[in-house]
């Protein structure tokens, strides 16, 4: 594995109007991406959060075809909860402010060692040692 996916990346290929250029990164890096439980927990909240409909049933598929691939889905474990507690504490002391879930997703990229691909790039840039990739852009 190289790549740990962020929510909003992970979620690009069921929009109407995807970016292409995430789907090409897509495409061409899928067999070494990983996503973690969070985004995991992030993508079915959304979906449930929509209302019965035509929407939350293609969403429905599209998450069970992630599920049903060889995309690991990578736990919060013991080592990545201490690592989230010492990133929290830094952040913490240093004033910048971060959303426990995004330290959450930080620190299984950091723990397993992978480059984290996000849109979000201000959020996440504050976390010191992760690397990003922004696939909504060309590099």
């Amino acid at each position: 594995m190289r790549y740990l996916l962020d929510t909003n990346i992970l979620s690009e290929p069921a929009k109407p109007k995807p970016s292409p250029l995430v789907l090409a990164r897509l495409s061409r890096f899928g067999n070494e991406c990983a996503t973690t439980s969070a985004v995991w927990h992030e993508l079915w909240f959304g979906c449930f959060r929509l209302p019965e409909s035509k929407r939350r049933q293609e969403l429905q598929q599209y998450l069970r075809q992630i599920a049903d691939s060889t995309m690991p889905i990578l736990p919060y474990d013991e080592d990545c909860a201490t690592l989230h507690a010492r990133l929290r504490s830094q952040m913490a002391a240093s004033g910048a402010p971060c959303s426990p879930v995004d330290l959450h997703i930080a620190s299984v990229a950091l723990q397993y060692d992978l480059t984290l691909v996000t849109r979000n790039l201000r959020d996440f840039g504050q976390i010191p040692k992760l690397d990003l990739e922004n696939w909504f852009e060309f590099t």
